[in-house]
């Protein structure tokens, strides 16, 4: 029963254990706000993540036909319904570690 539902999930959002930070997952790597959890689509329906973390998911129905007033029902998702633990530090996207390495060698931004 839970295949069918994971199928029918909509959104799905890595929240973190430790700043308990959400984000929606998108194609490109998001990262909580602490910086120990990372997630990412691989393909439309597996996500791959980070760090001490779990996703969440939204039912299609459910966001799809709420209003700004609703709550949405949402549920933890386990691992290996079209998610997958990998291990590792979380993967920064790359714009976040070309700042960060801009930063180190000039705060101001400019290339040394």
């Amino acid at each position: 029963m839970f295949c069918s539902i994971v199928t029918e999930v909509s959104v799905k959002l890595l929240n973190c254990k430790i700043c308990h930070d959400v984000q929606k997952i998108r194609k490109s790597t998001r990262v909580c706000a602490c910086g120990k959890s990372s997630a990412r689509y691989i393909d439309p329906r597996w996500v791959e993540y980070q760090g001490p973390a779990q996703i969440l998911g939204i039912l299609n129905s459910e966001y799809t036909g709420a209003t700004p007033e609703q709550n949405y029902r949402w549920f933890v998702i386990p691992e290996g319904h079209h998610i997958r633990k990998i291990e590792g530090k979380p993967d920064v996207p790359t714009k976040e570690k070309e700042v960060t390495q801009i930063n180190k060698e000039d705060p101001h931004g400019a290339k040394t």
